[in-house]
């Protein structure tokens, strides 16, 4: 019966594991002494085979009673509380004491930590005896253990994979698999099983046992293994590596901060090739994963943008894998026939990818797919699906403000009346949104459809009106599209020229002031068409030109003049002349309106307005009609009036206008609801401080970053951070006091998150400054950090931000201790106070970050002579007991860390005394 193993279990466990407080752990022959004598008379050959063997013995029989068992009802358990606590402590004896000693030295977690977690914590560590020869009981040990999971029941499940035993046994497996002294055959076998149970793990758990694994003392032919298993983990078949790999190292799962750092270093990571792949082979698995990713909720994850970031990253050192895993992946939905959800997945894919600020992957993006988005805004526009219309304008307003520009506007004005694709259409989705189907035949636009494609792109116009030249440009390209179909009126589309007149008229009537602030090019048309019209004079030849069948500037007048195309055909009975008159007029209405608009005409237009007199003056004297006659006379003084001024004063003053618009510019898009295009104007105002251009109003843009570094959009505050580290780096001292008033400040204005993101500057500063942190600003720098360390406050916000001072002084130190001078000392003294003071579950945080501190400081001086022997006691003597006895493993690995620098540092300087080790055999 179960209970019978169980009681021989106890019984055996209670004499060989004894409690700390009652005596030392017995040694391995004493152990022996308690297998029973029939039993260990049969294995002679080693105490520890003998005593592994008889714990084998006592797990393989408890599991078949357990599964012998009858029980009263489905998923019920044979084991009670009690029974259950005999069998871990079994387990744990058989570990601890049995397979760990057939480790090399380095392979598995330390013993001491493995102890913690076990017995209670309240045991001693067993008096291992070093020796050789341990595969036979190693694989013994394995065997039994990895048949009872197989075998399930009570207490297979109870040691299964997820267990916490696992590690204990990968790291077996690894010994017998990898080590060079194991034959080969044995080798081949285990590396099937260590393979296996790595397959077996979903990538965070996989993650978590292989960094536990691979440490400072891990054997070079265990830490190579561990290395390139990690590497694969981001080509899983399961899919979900990079996922798992990018959350654990921005410590999602422990609820730490984004930063930019980490997730530059995940960028790193996951773009880095395993030396067992090729890169197309790599990157067919990653890429799928990246884009899958986009489609977390970026409310509730920050997974969508740090995999944009990530993305970002390869199409700047991999374009063409980019361009084949991801680029065209993202835009085969808006390229053939797609359903509602593959539609909507693609235009949530490229809204995440656009707000990174890599404006050349923005192009990649937009621009191969901007017809088939401004298809989708109009089908959107015409069928009162908002959201849609607003996603579909929301893409193309990005690529306009950042590269598109006035070519991307007019290009889609130009394609006015587009409707799909050479074989598919838009039509409604099954779930009321929109999908692509497949078509036939090419729909085209119906006359009753150009008031709402017009009102869809003035609409458009509207939310770029502010952007520097662009509505000039616009108007501008219309007068040519209106012209060159009056050229080709025999071939034009009737419904696209109505609405390319439309167009126009609202473009005047709407955006007239914004339209003529770059008038060159407009000047050239106009002085085209008056040339022209001098030149038909001169020759006495006239010509009617109706103003639909073939447009020309004559139907533009008719525009400005409030006529409809209803009109047309009144009047037609004239010789020709009114219509060219109409023509000239509007030319002059055009010049004159550009003149009394714009008064900061450059040297340039004002001559080339200029080279327009002769055609003006011979109007005014040859043509009969006043109404024609006269404004041309006044246009002609009124030009001659304005280029009276110095072409070399223009010149200069054109010169001095460069950076003052960049400026100005940078400071309207931060203005901009779109959070790319806010970026696009931190990114101009960051060029101009990166040159210390003298039009940038430090303190200015000092509280413009300030600001933006409180936005809750971690794409802004990222952003923020790079310009205040910018600032501090051109502008210097003044600059670093301001962050340090910032960081220090406790107040509403100032939220701990805040004031984090000021410390992410700081720490960039710091870096910046390398052999310059010395003097004020090095003690300006470390009183503010001891002082926000100091500060103790029961809420875990503050203590997330003592871990981030003190991060940052070990930094200081790090990066130029000598420069920092009186304050190491200090620092170790605050760092080490902590260690001693503050051992609650609340405080691990600050607590990490002091071992971090300590370790920064012994890097960064040259040698530990620097510190008075006592101190360095006191430090070896602190963090040795904190490695010790520390509730948070990380502590204990980090004060791992820092005691092994201390121990090299000290090396020939000092002779202090070690701490007991435990041997392994």
């Amino acid at each position: 019966m179960v209970s019978e193993w169980i009681a021989e279990a106890s019984a055996f466990l209670n004499e060989a594991v004894k409690p700390s407080k009652e005596t030392q752990t017995f040694t391995t022959s004493q152990i022996r002494s308690l297998v029973p004598s029939s039993y260990a008379a049969q294995h002679t050959d080693s105490d520890l085979h003998a005593i592994a063997l008889y714990a084998l013995h006592l797990l393989s029989n408890i599991q078949v009673a357990s599964k012998a068992t009858p029980v009263p009802s489905p998923g019920a358990m044979t084991l009670g509380m009690h029974d259950l606590m005999i069998l871990y402590k079994l387990f744990d004896f058989l570990i601890i004491y049995c397979l760990y000693p057939c480790l090399t030295i380095g392979v598995g977690v330390s013993l001491r930590t493995r102890l913690n977690h076990a017995f209670g914590g309240k045991q001693h560590a067993p008096p291992i005896e070093k020796g050789e020869g341990k595969p036979n009981i190693l694989e013994a040990i394995l065997t039994t253990i990895l048949n009872v999971q197989k075998d399930g029941g009570d207490v297979g499940t109870l040691i299964g994979v997820r267990s916490k035993y696992m590690l204990d046994v990968l790291a077996g497996c690894g010994e017998l698999a990898f080590n060079p002294a194991v034959s080969e055959t044995r080798k081949a076998q285990w590396t099937a099983k260590f393979n296996e149970i790595l397959e077996s793990l979903d990538a965070q758990a996989l993650i978590t046992m292989l960094t536990s694994l691979l440490h400072a003392q891990c054997p070079t032919w265990f830490r190579t293994v561990l290395a390139e298993k990690l590497s694969m983990i981001s080509v899983r078949p399961r899919g979900d590596g990079v996922q798992s790999v990018v959350s654990f190292v921005l410590g999602l799962r422990t609820g730490e901060d984004v930063s930019l750092e980490k997730v530059t270093r995940a960028a790193k990571l996951i773009c880095a090739i395993p030396k067992t792949m090729s890169g197309d082979d790599y990157y067919s698995i990653v890429c799928p994963q990246l884009l899958g990713m986009l489609d977390l909720p970026g409310d509730k994850t920050p997974m969508p943008r740090v995999s944009a970031q990530i993305i970002a990253q390869l199409n700047s050192t991999v374009p063409e894998v980019a361009r084949r895993y991801i680029i065209q992946p993202v835009h085969q939905p808006l390229l053939a026939p797609a359903n509602e959800e593959l539609l909507r997945k693609a235009i949530s894919r490229l809204t995440v990818l656009v707000v990174n600020p890599d404006f050349v992957l923005t192009e990649k993006l937009i621009q191969p797919v901007l017809l088939e988005l401004w298809g989708l805004l109009l089908y959107a526009h015409k069928t009162n699906r908002s959201k849609w219309e607003e996603r579909a304008q929301s893409l193309i307003l990005v690529h306009v403000k950042t590269t598109g520009g006035a070519k991307a506007i007019v290009r889609l004005l130009q394609n006015i009346t587009y409707v799909s694709g050479p074989t598919w259409e838009f039509g409604p989705g099954s779930e009321g949104g929109i999908d692509i189907r497949p078509a036939t035949i090419q729909r085209e636009v119906a006359m009753d459809e150009i008031d709402g494609r017009v009102e869809a792109a003035l609409d458009l116009l509207k939310r770029v009106e502010t952007v520097e030249g662009l509505m000039s440009e616009v108007l501008l390209a219309l007068l040519r599209l209106w012209l060159s179909a009056g050229e080709e009126s025999g071939s034009s589309d009737p419904v696209a020229m109505v609405a390319t007149l439309r167009l126009l008229q609202e473009t005047l009537d709407r955006f007239g002031e914004s339209a003529l602030k770059k008038p060159r090019q407009i000047i050239e048309l106009v002085k085209g068409v008056l040339d022209e019209f001098v030149e038909k004079t001169k020759a006495s030849h006239r010509q009617y030109s109706p103003a639909i069948a073939a447009p020309s500037l004559s139907g533009l007048g008719s525009i400005v003049q409030g006529q409809d195309s209803d009109d047309e055909d009144e009047d037609k009975e004239g010789d020709g002349q009114e219509g060219d008159s109409d023509t000239v007029g509007l030319a002059i209405s055009l010049l004159t309106a550009i003149l009394g608009e714009s008064e900061d005409l450059s040297a340039e237009e004002l001559r080339f307005l200029g080279t327009t007199a002769s055609s003006l003056d011979f109007i005014s004297q040859n043509y009969p009609n006043p109404l024609l006659a006269a404004p041309a006379l006044n246009l002609k003084t009124l030009i001659a009036a304005r280029t009276s001024v110095s072409d070399d004063v223009k010149s200069t003053l054109t010169a001095e206008k460069t950076s003052v618009e960049k400026y100005a510019e940078g400071l309207q898009l931060l203005q901009d609801p779109l959070v790319p295009v806010r970026a696009h104007g931190m990114q101009m105002l960051r060029d101009l401080v990166d040159v210390a251009d003298p039009v940038v109003d430090v303190n200015a843009v000092l509280s413009i970053f300030t600001n933006l570094v409180r936005d809750e959009d971690s794409f802004i505050y990222l952003n923020a951070i790079k310009g205040l580290s910018a600032l501090t780096y051109r502008y210097g001292i003044d600059i670093t006091r301001h962050l340090l008033q910032a960081y220090a400040e406790s107040s509403e204005q100032w939220t701990v998150d805040a004031r984090l993101r000021v410390g992410e500057a700081l720490l960039r500063t710091i870096q910046g400054l390398g052999a310059a942190l010395v003097g004020d600003v090095a003690t300006d720098i470390a009183r503010v950090l001891l002082d926000v360390s100091a500060r103790r406050k029961e809420t875990s916000k503050d203590v997330r931000l003592r871990a981030s001072a003190l991060s940052i002084l070990g930094m200081a130190v790090e990066t130029n201790a000598t420069g920092m001078g009186q304050w190491c000392a200090r620092a170790i003294e605050a760092a080490l106070a902590i260690l001693q003071l503050e051992r609650s579950e609340d405080a691990v945080t600050v607590r990490r970050a002091s071992v971090v501190l300590i370790a920064g400081v012994l890097k960064g001086i040259s040698a530990v002579a620097e510190f008075p022997a006592e101190h360095l006691k006191d430090m070896q003597r602190i963090i040795t007991y904190v490695e010790a006895t520390d509730s948070d493993e990380l502590v204990r690995v980090q004060a791992r860390g820092a005691l092994n620098i201390l121990h090299d540092m000290i090396s020939g300087e000092f002779r202090l005394e070690e701490s007991t080790s435990v041997l392994r055999i």
